[in-house]
């Protein structure tokens, strides 16, 4: 009550001897693993305010005054009979289908759904979430749980086609991510519900796929792209809409699918932009990645190999930095004297690498999508070098940072970057940190969302 001044009361779960929730089924169940709102109280306890506050609520959950919450941490056993709990009906409900419950602290790709989630949620917005491996980490899917969100994985887990049939008249749209995902579920979504089916791909995969093929010379992986393009253009067409980070990718989209329907949504935010006061002493150069992804380790290895020297041999005391969750043994051999390789780093323990670096990095030689590793050295005042393929999906970038095609037209931005005097470090700093203060807010994610679900729906009919 005291993170929510908005509420008006808080009730427990009321639990028989037996393990039955009132008003439920087994406790175990999904419809009581999280926080959700609730209309009215238990009729046998719960706690109330004097007087309840006014305004809006803060924190994850988007209150009306005078409502409450069910709170499922705290459980009454109820010893002897009892009356029947009423929960508050559910409505518009956005349902997002996903490979796995979103880990984000692991990559940009997990840290991009829980912020598509946590942007709706705050929103006042009800968003259940099905995870296609049925794993529930506890404290990933707890995060969610305490947002209000229904995490539908883990072992007690519905059929997500039999649970769409059952709660068809409560869902305003379905969310569903990635080709392989959307290419086992769509067809299901359809028969069990008439609710608009919105695809989101992270990425173009084939494109991906394409230029890394060209990159290793490997013909087996060109051919790999051949058929995940096939399998793209047919989501597109089975989707109501298909959603992507850049404006390059839906012009792609067009171009091959020209009856497709495809818009680009915003796919990163943040809360707050603060400006840089102070240059950092040191001469940290920081890469920072989720090296699940094969676009980063072949960027770490190159960029330690060919482009890293370079700098070293004009600037002796440059150090090297590279950060993010699980590096592969070739990333963890690159480590040195120069070179750092810190791994499973925390919000907090990035903020300060962030705090730290005089310069970061983005030297990848083949993706597709905006990279969240450019948008945070943005957001935090670090002056950026990237290559063209890091700079995807950031219009005019090369007006406050800079954009090298080359290893060695890197390594001399690089070098450039680190001999700057504090006044033109701070001006190019603070010149990125409004870029992305312009583009990259929570509120204008969230209209990007509900211009999506918009069209969606009127494409829907």
């Amino acid at each position: 009550m005291n993170d929510y001044p908005a509420l008006a009361f808080v009730s427990p779960l009321i639990v028989t001897a037996d393990g039955k929730v009132m008003g439920g089924a087994d406790r175990r169940g999904s419809r009581h693993n999280y926080v959700r709102r609730d209309s009215h109280p238990s009729q046998l306890v719960w706690m109330r305010r004097n007087r309840p506050g006014e305004g809006s609520a803060r924190g994850e959950i988007a209150v009306p005054p005078n409502w409450g919450l069910r709170q499922p941490a705290a459980v009454f056993v109820l010893l002897g009979e009892g009356g029947e709990t009423i929960q508050g009906a559910e409505s518009d409900v956005t349902v997002i289908v996903e490979q796995s419950i979103p880990e984000p602290d692991h990559s940009a790709g997990h840290r991009n759904i829980f912020e598509f989630v946590r942007t709706l949620v705050r929103d006042g917005q009800t968003v259940k979430f099905w995870a296609m491996d049925g794993q529930a980490k506890p404290e990933y899917a707890g995060a969610l749980q305490r947002m209000g969100v229904e995490v539908l994985s883990g072992a007690l887990r519905p059929d997500l086609t039999q649970w769409l049939r059952q709660h068809r008249g409560s869902i305003g749209r379905v969310l569903v991510c990635r080709p392989d995902v959307a290419d086992f579920y769509l067809e299901r979504i359809r028969a069990a519900c008439h609710a608009p089916l919105i695809y989101y791909g992270h990425d173009l995969h084939f494109v991906r796929m394409r230029m890394q093929a060209g990159v290793a010379e490997d013909r087996r992986l060109a051919s790999a792209a051949d058929a995940m393009e096939r399998l793209e253009r047919s989501i597109w067409q089975r989707a109501d809409i298909a959603l992507y980070p850049t404006a390059e990718e839906v012009e792609i989209v067009h171009s091959l699918c020209p009856d497709a329907v495809a818009r680009q949504v915003q796919i990163f935010c943040f809360d707050d932009f603060p400006p840089r006061e102070a240059m950092p002493a040191g001469t940290e150069v920081l890469f920072v990645a989720g090296f699940g992804h094969a676009p980063n380790v072949d960027a770490a290895v190159w960029f330690a190999a060919e482009v890293f020297p370079l700098i070293v041999a004009e600037c002796p005391d440059a150090r090297l930095v590279i950060a993010g969750s699980a590096p592969p043994p070739e990333v963890v051999a690159l480590a040195s004297a120069t070179i750092a390789v810190r791994s499973w780093l925390s919000e907090a323990e990035l903020t300060e690498a962030y705090a730290a670096a005089r310069v970061a990095v983005v030297p990848l030689r083949f993706g597709a999508g905006l990279k969240l590793k450019a948008v945070e050295a943005l957001r935090n005042g670090v002056p950026l070098v990237t290559s063209p393929v890091g700079a995807q999906g950031l219009p005019d970038l090369d007006d406050v940072a800079v954009v090298a095609e080359t290893h060695a037209q890197l390594a001399a931005a690089v070098t450039d970057t680190l001999s700057l005097n504090d006044a033109d470090w701070l001006a190019r700093a603070n010149r990125q940190v409004d870029y992305a203060a312009a583009r990259f807010g929570r509120a204008a994610m969230l209209l990007s969302l509900q211009a999506a679900f918009e069209a969606a729906e009127a494409r829907r009919g």
